[in-house]
């Protein structure tokens, strides 16, 4: 005698197959969901890094200005720097003092390549520096105008390795101050 089983309305109508069709869904998204997870994650990093790049280069700025010298500043800024970025010789630290005239251009410019292995000048120009370094100052002011630029250049190379990002990103940071 054979008993017949019945399905309960608790249990629901199954379709031959659907467990199989979700697993074969999830497979799908699993990846999907991972690499949206990585991207994040490593977008969050190079942002840390570049907010980490940029205060370190405000630290090193401040204390050229206070008349340390451009070996102190290189130090201060690699100190300050998260994860040895510096220190991977894949940064290079510029810092430029000079002074303006009376008429507001810049007579002295004294750029100094101290840490590193790229270029032996920096980007910014003498001529992109002047009209932003004497921009809001009165006329009899300008003259007293003395700054120091530190400009610091690091090849970003990703948290993941080349995982995700397929090339290096390059990262500036720039500080400018100026003493009257």
């Amino acid at each position: 005698m054979m008993v017949r089983q019945e399905r309960s309305c608790r249990e629901g109508l199954r379709v031959a197959g659907q467990e199989g069709q979700a697993l074969v869904e999830l497979a799908l998204l699993i990846p999907l969901l991972l690499l949206l997870v990585l991207v994040v994650i490593e977008g969050a990093h190079m942002f840390r890094t570049h907010s980490t790049l940029v205060s370190a280069t405000w630290a090193g700025a401040r204390l050229a200005l206070d008349g340390g010298t451009n070996g102190d500043v290189a130090t201060v800024i690699r100190n300050s720097s998260m994860d040895a970025l510096v220190v991977s010789g894949l940064a290079d630290i510029y810092v430029v003092r000079g002074a303006t005239n009376g008429g507001g251009n810049i007579t002295q410019w004294n750029a100094d390549h101290v840490f590193g292995t790229g270029a032996a000048s920096p980007r910014i120009r003498q001529s992109d520096l002047q009209s932003k370094l004497t921009a809001g100052l009165q006329p009899s002011t300008i003259s007293k105008v003395s700054f120091v630029l530190v400009e610091v250049r690091f090849q970003y190379g990703g948290l993941m390795g080349s995982g995700i990002l397929p090339v290096s990103v390059p990262m500036t940071a720039y500080a400018v101050i100026h003493k009257l």
